[in-house]
């Protein structure tokens, strides 16, 4: 799961630049906000059954309004929320997980993009 975080915060990460530390508190927290709501939306996507070929489609046509990258992330996050069993998608909030996860490793996975603010 950490590893699919770190994807998509680099699929997501624009280049920040040197901002103020408010500046990067914003676009950390937005990013994060992004990919936790692009994989619940993926979840709830698998729980509706929805099939996988129609997964990408079905999130991006859900009225959310997404990152233009955010395409490039979304057939590997389809691909690998629909390889979770349903059992466990009943009992965890991927979202929830992936915002969690996110927040802990943004300056890691922007230092890794030299997007930071360093």
């Amino acid at each position: 799961m950490r590893f699919l975080v770190s994807l998509v915060v680099l699929a997501l990460a624009g280049p920040v630049g040197a901002q103020s530390n408010t500046a990067t508190d914003a676009a950390k927290f937005e990013q994060c906000e992004a990919s936790a709501r692009l994989i619940g939306a993926v979840q709830q996507a698998r729980l509706d059954r929805v099939r996988k070929g129609k997964a990408a489609d079905t999130v991006l046509s859900s009225g959310g309004s997404w990152p233009k990258n955010i395409q490039s992330a979304l057939p590997t996050i389809v691909d690998y929320v629909y390889t979770l069993p349903r059992k466990q998608l009943n009992s965890q909030n991927l979202g929830e997980i992936t915002r969690a996860q996110c927040l802990a490793q943004y300056e890691q996975v922007q230092g890794l993009t030299g997007s930071g603010s360093n």
